[in-house]
């Protein structure tokens, strides 16, 4: 889900293949259609949702396409990679929120591991209340 290749980012991960394109292209020119066919009727709005690499993936996303409308202490961390994630979410949230995209930010308490379906769920409850 990454646009390029990055090493693993902690012990015991993988590394990112940098596949992001190749996946958006399947899943918005092969699973989205699939999916619409299967519904009885064409739905009002497409929303892409995501989690951790995911949620980094559904913004890319929208760069990207036009087929779709953090915890507290991830930005303490030494990793290269993870540090500077608060910081930048911080910024596309200014920044869309100067454009007019109706947004929000929230930072959770803890850490990437603490209560992901909870926070998704959140996501998404405030997407549907749009």
């Amino acid at each position: 889900m990454t646009p390029w290749p990055i090493p693993p980012i902690s012990k015991g991960d993988t590394p990112c293949s940098g596949g992001a394109d190749i996946y958006l292209k399947q899943l918005t020119g092969e699973l989205l259609p699939q999916i619409e066919a299967s519904l009885l009727f064409p739905p009002e709005y497409c929303v892409l949702a995501g989690y951790s690499l995911a949620g980094l993936f559904a913004v890319y996303a929208a760069y990207k396409t036009d087929s779709f409308s953090l915890g507290d202490k991830e930005s303490h961390t030494k990793n290269p990679y993870l540090a500077p994630v608060e910081e930048n979410t911080r910024l596309l949230f200014h920044y869309f929120s100067e454009k007019g995209i109706r947004t929000t930010f929230h930072l959770n308490k803890g850490n990437h591991y603490q209560n992901s379906t909870g926070r998704t769920a959140a996501g998404i409850k405030w997407i549907l209340q749009q």
